[in-house]
């Protein structure tokens, strides 16, 4: 095997690898598991926002963690409060679920909601923090018991909510800089690998 063929064919191997390892989604290790929210909050040090509520809008924002997984911001309806100062209508944040990463995108119906906050102020939860909440009224007895008994929120301006809501629609992402700067790396390969090709087949 000639060396330049040789050099070609790790050349492109290696750019291979980077495109997958940069632009590739690799599928979940496994089902998301974890203490459900009803433990979490019998246990010390739980979560500082918790409350009953519905999802009316879902957004996809800037991927936010450190394997580049992209983020949802969900606006909820806030209808009971159990733990924590908000409004009766809240923005909450998680990456978007896969079926393996324990993330949170969103549900139909009421659901129970246990977020935190975080040090830029925003609320964030996952697929291990929140649960739907039963008709039979079960699960408001049991935030009863393990929380205290819950108040109804105060209302927020409608005009205020509506305005901030649009804000956060129209609200461009910061460009995901690392995922750009391989795909610069891997552009780059492939073209002196086909360089190095034309070359090849010019001696030849």
């Amino acid at each position: 095997m000639k060396p330049p063929r040789l050099a070609l064919r790790i050349l492109s191997s290696t750019a291979i690898m980077l495109a997958v390892s940069t632009f590739g989604f690799a599928p979940p290790a496994s089902a998301c598991s974890c203490m459900g929210p009803l433990e979490w909050l019998r246990t010390e040090g739980g979560p500082n926002i918790v409350f009953v509520g519905e999802m009316i809008e879902l957004r996809e924002i800037e991927a936010r963690n450190d394997f580049g997984e992209e983020a949802v911001e969900m606006t909820f309806q806030v209808d009971t409060v159990y733990r924590g100062e908000i409004k009766d209508h809240v923005f909450v944040q998680s990456h978007r679920d896969d079926g393996g990463n324990c993330g949170f995108s969103g549900g139909n119906g009421s659901m129970v909601i246990l977020a935190s906050e975080a040090a830029d102020g925003a609320l964030r939860t996952d697929g291990c923090s929140v649960m739907s909440v039963s008709p039979d009224g079960s699960t408001e007895r049991d935030l009863e018991q393990i929380v205290g008994v819950g108040r109804q929120p105060d209302a927020v301006d409608p005009v205020v909510l509506e305005t901030v809501r649009e804000q956060r629609r129209v609200e461009v992402s910061d460009v995901p800089w690392a995922f750009l700067m391989g795909g610069v790396v891997v552009l780059g390969l492939l073209g002196v690998g086909l360089t190095m090709a034309v070359r090849e087949q010019d001696v030849q």
